[in-house]
């Protein structure tokens, strides 16, 4: 599924630009937070699943649920 793929690169990009000590760098990972949160709301309507509507990024806890659930719906990555 594109959508894991897409979910990894992201997830690791994020990781990515929190080790890095560069000026700029909470803007980067705010930014690539917002594209991993989207690309979960791609995730969610492709296999039918309710997420939570509104700005991105989501909290991290709003994150944390929707990751479960698509983890149980056989989304992984």
């Amino acid at each position: 599924m594109l959508h894991e793929l897409e979910l990894a690169r992201l997830a690791g990009e994020i990781q990515r630009e929190r080790e890095e000590r560069r000026p700029g760098r909470l803007h980067r990972v705010r930014a690539s937070t917002a594209a991993y949160d989207g690309a979960l709301v791609d995730a969610c309507r492709t296999v039918g699943i309710e997420h939570p509507r509104g700005a991105l990024p989501w909290s991290d806890a709003d994150r944390y649920d929707v990751e479960m659930r698509l983890l149980a719906a056989g989304v992984h990555w």
